[in-house]
């Protein structure tokens, strides 16, 4: 009987103990919560963030399509070209139908100049998704970018001025006349992108806007 007390104390003493390291075991993750804390890391600017949780992610589904082309978009911002493009062309290839993959895939190529390629890539976005105002613009700057003015004007007419979302049609202008040397336009035509979009919309479309005009960088005073 002694032996049978004995062993009821144990069981009791264990098994606080046994329900307190369960709750302490963290919540296996899933597929999505990690490709969600990776996607919001990356809109954020915490690429180094993005692409931790983006490996999470890929020990659970390591050929999902859309987790390569966010791997690929972080690599982008990470400065690291080749890689940005393999990861997104082997997501597309995995998933044609993934219209937005290829306009990232234009902006690997844009982000490096190659205007052509770029063009290619935004033209196969916008067949998928015509009009779109964020293709059109980036079309518009692949033809500035060639100097190819008339085709940036073509392009400048699909945006629409009176938009109540998207500044395109502003930033579009303006790279028309920083193009065409004219800087008092420029000025004011992104001065009205600021005034009537915010200073949020305004400051994620100049970020584009700045792959094609560098801002000078300050001179520094020599000592």
């Amino acid at each position: 009987m002694k032996y049978l007390l004995l062993g009821c104390c144990l069981l009791a003493a264990i098994l606080p103990l046994h329900a307190q390291d369960i709750n302490n075991v963290p919540a296996p993750s899933s597929f999505a919560e990690d490709y969600r804390a990776a996607l919001i890391a990356y809109k954020n600017g915490e690429y180094k963030t993005a692409r931790e949780e983006a490996q999470k992610a890929q020990k659970l589904k390591a050929d999902d399509p859309k987790l390569k082309i966010l791997q690929g978009r972080i690599a982008l911002e990470l400065g690291e070209y080749p890689l940005a493009e393999k990861l997104v062309k082997a997501g597309l290839e995995a998933a044609p139908d993934y219209t937005p993959g290829y306009e990232y895939l234009g902006d690997v190529y844009f982000r490096q100049r190659q205007y052509v390629p770029a063009m290619d890539a935004y033209q196969q976005f916008l067949k998928l998704r015509p009009k779109d105002p964020d293709g059109v613009l980036k079309m518009l700057y692949c033809h500035v970018g060639r100097n190819d003015l008339s085709g940036a004007g073509k392009q400048l007419i699909l945006l629409d001025q009176f938009s109540d979302l998207h500044p395109g049609y502003y930033f579009g202008k303006a790279a028309i006349a920083q193009a065409s040397k004219k800087v008092d336009a420029v000025d004011k035509d992104l001065q009205l992108a600021r005034t009537m979009y915010g200073n949020d919309t305004f400051a994620t479309h100049m970020k584009t806007f700045l792959i094609l005009f560098p801002a000078p960088k300050p001179v520094e005073e020599k000592k």
